[in-house]
């Protein structure tokens, strides 16, 4: 049932009526971002002690440009999937940054919180946040110039193993 939910939010991707997209910004997860492991508090950090397991899954974008600002509609796809010390549900820190490409300079990041709701005896789940990001354009610019990317926000540990994990 999740993978239905989640194929079905991928079939949004699109652009609004007859939008050139090649004014849009440019969308993406931060790869070392998109994924992350939530141990018990005061865990050893083994298996036994995984909370739970969360990853972005996917982005979805409707964009709007106009001539002074270009406005987006994001729809984030976060799964989880509980482990052996999970209990409750999970709340996921992650955060929206706009990027001008050109000197890849971040221009606006906001961290958000999102809550995973899971069933008593569900293993998985997935929850979409929606959110709106509008990016003024000074003259000369366009909404290619420019890139939203979303990540997890992890701790200095969480990255450090997200680092570890790439380079196996």
């Amino acid at each position: 049932m999740v993978a239905a939910a989640f194929l079905a939010f991928l079939g949004g991707c699109s652009g609004v009526g007859q939008v050139d997209l090649r004014n849009c910004p440019r969308t993406s997860i931060l790869g070392i971002a998109a994924e992350t492991s939530l141990f018990r508090p005061g865990g050893g950090g083994d298996i036994t002690d995984l909370a739970f397991q969360i990853e972005i899954m996917g982005l979805t974008v409707e964009c709007t440009p106009s001539k002074d600002r270009v406005t987006t509609s994001l729809s984030i796809a976060i799964g989880g999937e509980r482990g052996p010390a999970g209990q409750g549900d999970a709340w996921v820190s992650y955060f929206i940054a706009v990027v001008e490409r050109a000197n890849e300079l971040i221009l606006d990041k906001q961290t958000h919180r999102g809550r995973l709701v899971f069933g008593v005896d569900q293993k998985r789940t997935v929850a979409i946040e929606e959110w709106e990001q509008v990016i003024p354009l000074p003259k000369g610019k366009l909404g290619k110039d420019y890139e939203i990317i979303v990540g997890l926000n992890l701790s200095p540990e969480e990255l450090d193993a997200a680092r570890r994990r790439r380079s196996e």
